[in-house]
This record gives C-alpha cells, structure tokens and sequence, in this order.
C-alpha cells in the first residue's frame, strides 16, 4: 500500500477532497442512526483519507472491471468509492459475517448486492465468477489467510485482480505500541513484504505491484514542514525504511 505522496494533483486531488467529503457525510448520517464505536474510529478524518488515497492509488488495476466483489465488506467504503467513481458501469458485491440490513446508508449509496456469510472460509459464488476482488483491511482477520487464499483464487476469473490493503506492517511502530501497552487492536497476525508475496505465489496469484508500506502518519507530518517537494518525497522514502508505520 502506498501513501499519499504517489497522488498528483490536479483532478486527482480534487477527487480526494470529494470523495473524503462523501464519505464524511455517510459517516455522519449512519452514526445518527447506529451509533458505534467502530464507526467512530473509522470515520475520522485521518482514517478517511487513508482509505480515499489508497483507493485512488489501487484503482488503477481494476479500471476495466465489470464485476467486483468487496469480500468482508462490512459497511463497504471501498464500494462506496467505487460507486461513486464508476457510477453504474460496474457491479458491486459484498459479503461479510453481518445482516443484510445493517449499515443501511453505506449500502444504500453502494447499490452492493450482499451476502451474508454462514461459514469462515466458504464464498456462495462460482468459479471465476468476479473480475476484481477487494479485501481491505480483512486478510489479518479471517480465522486462516491459509484457507481464505485459495477460495479468493476459486471466485476470481483468470487474469483478475486480487486487491489487499491494509495488512498490518510486522514493523509497524502502531502495532508494536498496541501490544506493549495491552491495549485492543493489536493483530494476531502481521506481515512482511517477503511474506505476503510468497502467500500470493503459493495459491497462484503473481503480484502486480510490489508490496509498499503506507506512512501516512509522516507523509502528514513532512508535509507540513516541508509542503509537496522533492525534499519531502525523499524524506518519505527515507521514513518508510527506518520507521514504517501502519496507520488505521
């Protein structure tokens, strides 16, 4: 996953400040109707631009897709900004462990046809059915990576598209905190680079892009100090080595 830096400007950057703008509002207008804490932590500012920049990097391998599946949607932001970016020229998927009927204004924007889930490996769909499946924030979750991998490769076509984002870094300084302070949200698994490229091979997905740390935290904070300039993105590239960081 990369950071934010990789968006140039122009159209790009006003997508980024409209699509924040959208999914602020259903943030908002959702928590009105079932307020929870993990849409409290996931509608704040920092976490939308995390997922609204990473989409518009990510989206560049799934540009001719027709069917997409968002696997363990939950309430679907990734749906919502393809939705929003793709508008009817695509059909959007979705399946998670939840009811049909939670989350009712993210799923009311996304137009997603959902599937609640009955086993934690098994997907209802047939073979080669999807051109493009997204998992973001999901794989580090499920009971086996081991035993998810290979159904993922079942349900998408050949020469589809498997897009993970999200896995937590096995360097990350985040995760490390969570577990010395015994604080919730630490993953029961991490990953490396060399980890989740030899996952991908061995179920038969060959990866397109390298695997990339997201610094969003220093990204925001070089910025500041030094603005959008070759120095900044240096210092970028410098801060994803010696501190990598898995921001949420």
């Amino acid at each position: 996953m990369l950071d934010g830096m990789e968006i140039a400007g122009g159209v790009a950057e006003e997508e980024l400040i409209e699509l924040s703008q959208l999914l602020e509002r259903l943030y908002k207008e959702q928590s009105r109707l079932t307020p929870t804490a993990y849409l409290e932590t996931h509608g704040t500012p920092a976490a939308i631009d995390a997922q609204v920049r990473t989409f518009l990097w990510y989206r560049q391998f799934i540009m001719a897709s027709t069917s997409v599946l968002d696997w363990g949607c939950n309430h679907g932001p990734d749906s919502v900004l393809i939705r929003a970016w793709r508008g009817d020229d695509v059909q959007l998927y979705g399946c998670d462990r939840g009811s049909p009927s939670d989350y009712e204004v993210f799923r009311t924007f996304s137009q997603i046809s959902y599937a609640a889930l009955d086993s934690p490996f098994v997907l209802p769909y047939e073979n080669d059915r999807f051109d493009v499946v997204i998992s973001s924030g999901v794989l580090e979750h499920v009971a086996s990576d081991m035993r998810s991998l290979p159904e993922l490769y079942r349900i998408v076509r050949p020469a589809g598209r498997l897009v993970i984002t999200f896995l937590p870094n096995w360097l990350s300084l985040h995760e490390l905190r969570l577990r010395r302070s015994g604080e919730e949200g630490a993953h029961d698994r991490t990953y490396s680079r060399r980890r989740v490229k030899n996952l991908l091979l061995h179920f038969g997905f060959v990866p397109l892009s390298p695997v990339a740390y997201q610094t969003g935290g220093w990204v925001r904070q070089i910025q500041a100090v030094f603005g959008r300039t070759g120095v900044a993105r240096r210092l970028v590239d410098v801060a994803r080595v010696i501190a990598p960081v898995h921001v949420l």
